[in-house]
């Protein structure tokens, strides 16, 4: 009785509760689907008193049921469902309504961190099953999509995943992460890297940094040659970024760089290089002495953290210098 009381309030009194609706409705969304028949026509009666503008709303409030949903609980049991409920809120993530887009938004982080929880190499074969059903959905929906926030959630999540699964990740890229493994006679790995190539070109810096990460460790894990094009597209960033620290004035204020992002442009860019550095000799030989030049050359005038980058990137190259190990050379794609 109290229920349908409150309906009936609900109706007459709906400017008045809108400011809580974003509270209510996940809940009473869920409460829907009560195995109590008369729960479930209680708060139906209720939903339709408040819930007006149908298919925006619903599609609103579905997704913060969704994000209500996901917070603190076990999701062995949907491992299955991740990929088509990635799908679902990467779609609404470009709705119409910027309310819509708002909650998907929520829902895409919350889900992203449950996704990067179980898609770790310590919960055994239920990570090996999550990565196997989550990795393949965020390679094939995120990395190609038109929408700049889609695109970045997507790398973050991978790239997020790429550290806490290890050996569990290699497998599954290559074999489920494109629906067409061949394109242009090129491995499904290849159309990967070239997909994320493109967005380690993108201006925003926040964004770069991500691609420029995941990109490293790719190129890495699968020891593919990139190193000419990370050269030249990290590089320039790096010569703008010293030059924006020695002359303040001629910057413009819409390039000028935080004293923190400067920081975090010349950690990643070090530590990206020695990760991209390749077997290749040929590509070696081209960019032995400038790469050498260039690490020994800024270990002095660098902070702490960007020396353990540069540091990092020194043991790199000359654990992997072909001239050092002429019985363990190389020959991988380029």
């Amino acid at each position: 009785g109290a229920a349908f009381g409150f309906s009936t309030i609900a109706a007459q009194a709906g400017e008045q509760l809108a400011p809580f609706l974003p509270q209510m409705v996940p809940k009473l969304y869920r409460y829907q689907f009560d195995p109590n028949p008369k729960i479930q026509q209680a708060m139906s009666s209720i939903w339709n008193a408040l819930v007006k503008d149908n298919k925006k709303t619903v599609r609103e409030i579905t997704c913060l049921a969704v994000n209500d949903l996901l917070r603190g609980r076990n999701i062995d049991d949907i491992i299955e469902q991740l990929p088509e409920l990635w799908q679902t809120l990467l779609r609404v993530r470009d709705d119409i309504k910027e309310s819509v887009r708002t909650a998907a938004h929520t829902a895409c982080k919350t889900l992203s961190r449950v996704s990067v929880k179980i898609c770790d190499i310590n919960n055994g074969k239920v990570g090996e099953r999550a990565i196997q059903s989550v990795l393949p959905c965020l390679l094939t929906n995120t990395l190609n999509s038109t929408v700049k926030e889609v695109r970045q959630i997507g790398l973050s999540t991978i790239l997020d995943i790429s550290k806490n699964s290890g050996k569990l990740l290699k497998p599954h890229i290559p074999v489920e992460a494109i629906s067409n493994e061949m394109l242009n006679n090129q491995p499904a790995i290849h159309q990967i890297t070239d997909c994320v190539l493109k967005e380690c070109r993108k201006e925003k810096s926040d964004y770069r940094l991500e691609a420029w990460k995941c990109m490293s460790a790719v190129l890495e894990e699968y020891e593919i040659d990139k190193f000419q094009d990370m050269w030249d597209i990290m590089i320039p960033v790096l010569q703008k970024v010293n030059l924006n620290q020695c002359d303040n004035k001629e910057k413009d204020d819409d390039e000028a760089i935080s004293s923190n992002l400067k920081e975090s442009n010349r950690e990643c860019i070090y530590l990206c290089l020695g990760q991209c550095w390749p077997y290749t000799s040929s590509v070696q030989d081209d960019y032995k002495k400038k790469l050498l030049d260039l690490l020994l050359s800024s270990l002095p005038l660098s902070t702490w953290k960007v020396q353990v980058s540069i540091l990092k990137s020194l043991n790199t190259y000359i654990e992997r210098l072909h001239v050092l190990q002429k019985d363990k050379i190389r020959s991988t794609v380029r």
